[in-house]
């Protein structure tokens, strides 16, 4: 069964000069057809962001084989397509023996992620090959689709009267005192926060009334599986196993692991679909879900959708005294909002030596304008803002 990557995988000759030529005449078609997609209405939403974007400029001609593993393959198709057009004589290779875990063990050279690489993925990368893994946010995980990594959305029940939360107040309220945190892949006593910064009654946030000694019912994904609790894990506890003891684990039936429970022990609703649901009968409750999921049922398996319409979204500010934001496709593009989470590049750094060029060559591809453009084509997932490219190019040096 063959990838959409294998359709790339075969030799580029040399252009001759008139070929070149007409390549040239091409591109500027090709670059005017882009122009005139951009402009659809689906896409010309981010017609400003992606203007913002540097376009990309071969630093040198590359050539050889770069062997990716599986994650997306209609966007790494578009990135393929787009960058081929600048970089003819290069070879994609995304064979079934190379797994996503091939990067860490040297049998691919890049690796696509919807999520930050895991300290044991380093060691066994570090055992493997040596040298530095470089992280670049290749483009913003998804506002509101399910299963594309979106981003997670505070909830309460429609009857609290909370206005907005805190970064810290979310760790108040998920966490439990500890000695430090994770700085990215580096542990932090800087990071660390005591008991007195706990969060347990929906007092401590300011309510009064019959609110004021209420316990805070804290809801949340599982915590061996879920990727969606692992990059809220990673943003508002700083990667810390700390979780407050009173913490529902709400365990739903995902796709990539549903048939690990016996029958009986989850239903058919996802987690993010239970936390809103018990949301809905949970006057002291408070969750993180999936938008998506707070405007109906996309799997169509639920019976009791109208019980999602219970609940609310509590808008979240970075630090104290806000601004306090509410996620929208808007606000999640432009990182207004700070519950982001990212999908990521992931490209070796051998010991004592430069980033292989062709790699190199890539990644400034897809940090690109044009590349960027592949991901509104794409439609899954958000471009990045001027100050995440910079950032990514910086990586590369």
């Amino acid at each position: 069964m063959h990838t959409d990557f294998d359709r790339f995988a075969f030799a580029r000759p040399c252009l001759t000069k008139t070929a070149a030529v007409r390549r040239r005449s091409a591109g500027i078609w090709l670059g005017l057809a882009a122009a005139v997609i951009l402009a659809t209405p689906a896409r010309a939403k981010f017609e400003e962001a992606l203007a913002a974007l540097p376009p990309y400029k071969a630093e040198r001609a590359v050539d050889g084989r770069i062997r990716v593993p599986g994650f997306d393959a209609k966007l790494q198709k578009l990135w393929a397509k787009g960058f081929l057009k600048f970089q003819p004589n290069v070879t994609f290779d995304d064979k079934k023996n190379f797994p996503r875990a091939g990067f860490e063990t040297g049998d691919a050279d890049i690796g696509i992620r919807g999520r930050e690489i895991w300290p044991i993925e380093i060691g066994r990368f570090m055992q493997a090959q040596g040298g530095e893994i470089i992280q670049i946010v290749a483009c913003s995980a998804a506002f509101d689709k399910t299963d594309f990594s979106p981003a997670p959305v505070i909830f309460v029940n429609k009857d609290n009267p909370i206005t907005g939360l805190t970064m810290k107040q979310l760790d108040g309220i998920y966490g439990e005192q500890a000695n430090g945190g994770w700085a990215g892949n580096r542990w932090s006593e800087a990071l660390a926060r005591s008991a007195k910064d706990n969060i347990r009654t929906w007092g401590q946030l300011g309510l009064t009334g019959e609110w004021a000694d209420k316990l805070i019912r804290p809801y949340g994904y599982d915590l061996v599986f879920s990727g969606t609790r692992g990059g809220f894990q990673r943003m508002v506890l700083k990667g810390r196993d700390k979780w407050n003891p009173n913490l529902i684990e709400i365990v739903g039936v995902e796709p990539t692991y549903a048939n690990m429970f016996p029958e009986g022990v989850a239903t058919n609703l996802r987690s993010g679909q239970k936390v809103l649901a018990a949301l809905s009968t949970d006057k002291y409750g408070i969750g993180y879900s999936a938008f998506e999921y707070s405007q109906g049922d996309p799997t169509g398996n639920v019976k009791h959708v109208g019980e999602f319409r219970d609940v609310k979204v509590v808008p979240v500010a970075a630090a104290e005294g806000g601004p306090y934001v509410e996620a929208s496709e808007k606000t999640c593009q432009n990182r207004t909002y700070p519950l982001i989470r990212d999908i990521w590049i992931l490209i070796a750094r051998p010991q004592h030596k430069p980033i292989d060029s062709n790699l190199r060559e890539f990644v400034r591809y897809i940090l690109s304008r044009e590349g960027q453009a592949a991901v509104v084509e794409d439609g899954s997932y958000l471009p990045l803002t001027p100050e995440l490219v910079q950032a990514g190019l910086k990586q590369l040096e």
